[in-house]
């Protein structure tokens, strides 16, 4: 039951952020054409691009925890051979991250709601609700960090990585 809600989770998740990608590109695309062909820029374009450029690094940061796509320097629990610390020291690792995107979680919602009555500059969107990127990207990240946690506290090897990432 929990393997099908993961992975559907993680659907939704790189769904949403392929949806987002490409609104951005299609936005980005149209004002190059319209800057350089026509001379003249839509403001609103560059602003919605850049809330969902946020956007895309905020709620994409859990996936790419899941992908192994971050960096990482396990040089030092690598060098423990004794199973039991290593496993400890994964594990202390994954909780200092789940505490620090709970602050986050936190602050960014604290954030959101100082900032409801202030007003995008063109789109006039309430900037609140746009801040609310922050708490909601914290969330997707511990909920991919808690569905993912036994692959965490043990030891990597390359073959954990993703096809793409193994190198000869």
């Amino acid at each position: 039951m929990i393997q099908k809600l993961d992975s559907l989770f993680q659907k939704i998740n790189s769904m949403l952020i392929g949806i987002m990608m490409g609104l951005m590109f299609i936005i980005v695309f149209v004002n190059v054409i319209t800057r350089y062909i026509f001379s003249y820029s839509f403001s609103w374009m560059e602003e919605l691009s850049r809330i969902l450029m946020i956007g895309i690094c905020l709620i994409g940061a859990g996936l790419a925890l899941r992908e192994h796509r971050h960096v990482s320097i396990e040089l030092v629990i690598d060098l423990i051979k004794n199973e039991k610390l290593n496993k400890l020291l994964r594990t202390i690792n994954a909780l200092i991250i789940i505490g620090f995107m709970g602050l986050l979680a936190y602050l960014g919602f604290m954030y959101s709601l100082g900032t409801m009555g202030q007003k995008s500059l063109v789109l006039r969107w309430n900037m609140g609700i746009v801040y609310l990127l922050i708490p909601v990207g914290a969330v997707v990240f511990i909920m991919h960090l808690l569905l993912m946690f036994k692959d965490i506290i043990k030891p990597s090897s390359i073959e954990d990585f993703p096809e793409q990432e193994k190198r000869d």
